[in-house]
């Protein structure tokens, strides 16, 4: 269906398909979440916005933000051409696993389309950004800048904020900045480039506490559990860390096992497709796996 997707069916349909897909799993996922505290009814809350069911609805300004940031996706996923991306994190190709450093040749279709968040998963970041009054955030993964967009647009509603967001590829990144700079962000982002292991040491020293962390640059199981550790003494008390991507793959599922397990979290959200737990501030609790 993927391959059907990426070849023939125009664009407008496609972005229609995939919302309706996330929206019917990410409604499947709230209904079945029971952890209880403040911090999980606001992202409860969050992701009822972003479904449409809340009775607060979305702010006028979150909705003008995020058609714009849709008639980005289209814009860019309209272009001829692509990028050459030299991929520091492990991906997938056909069942096959690419080595860290491979350069790929990508189309601003697959990038805008494919390889970003949708809106349905975006206007949850956006929403649980806004709503819980989140300042500081840091992403690994900045790829075209389309889930930072939906951040980073929702920091001006809390009077301050940054979102500091970390690209292993000069040339994604670069996509990015024109992207932010489109809808006028430049102030609340601050771009950082080249590969996690050389650039995450001195963001969590410089930037840090963050209120939010978005892990979503390198889909590998192993890694995935060492940015655990390493970000997790950086986080403020209370603040969130989401993981997407949770079973892209094995070692990922074992990597979000063992995360959630891991006896200083206060507690946990399992959306199926994203990971979301809390850093210190209250005792321990969990939705079902």
């Amino acid at each position: 269906m993927k391959s059907l997707m990426k070849s023939i069916l125009p664009l407008p349909l496609i972005v229609s398909l995939q919302n309706r897909r996330d929206r019917d799993k990410l409604r499947s996922a709230l209904s079945g979440s029971s952890s209880r505290g403040a911090w999980a009814e606001g992202v409860r809350e969050a992701a009822r916005q972003a479904l449409g069911i809340s009775r607060a609805g979305s702010p006028d300004e979150a909705r003008a933000a995020f058609r714009k940031i849709e008639r980005l996706r289209s814009q860019w996923a309209r272009k001829s051409g692509g990028i050459s991306v030299r991929d520091f994190g492990a991906t997938h190709s056909g069942g096959a696993l690419r080595p860290s450093g491979a350069t790929l040749e990508v189309s601003y279709r697959e990038k805008f389309l494919f390889a970003s968040s949708t809106r349905t998963y975006g206007s949850l970041y956006h929403h649980l950004v806004r709503g819980m009054g989140l300042h500081r955030v840091l992403e690994l993964g900045t790829n075209v800048g389309m889930s930072g967009s939906y951040i980073a647009s929702a920091l001006p509603a809390n009077g301050q904020g940054k979102l500091v967001t970390l690209e292993g590829s000069d040339a994604v990144s670069d996509v990015a900045r024109q992207v932010f700079e489109a809808q006028s962000l430049g102030e609340q982002v601050t771009r950082v480039v080249g590969p996690f292991h050389e650039t995450l040491s001195g963001c969590l020293a410089d930037h840090g506490p963050f209120d939010l962390v978005f892990v979503d640059g390198h889909h590998d199981g192993l890694a995935t559990v060492d940015y655990f550790h390493q970000i997790r003494p950086h986080v403020a008390p209370s603040g969130l860390m989401i993981f997407d991507d949770i079973r892209w793959s094995g070692s990922m599922s074992e990597a979000w096992a063992e995360i959630q397990a891991h006896e200083e979290l206060a507690g946990v959200l399992d959306f199926r497709q994203i990971g979301i737990v809390m850093v210190g501030g209250g005792a321990r609790a969990s939705s079902p796996r």
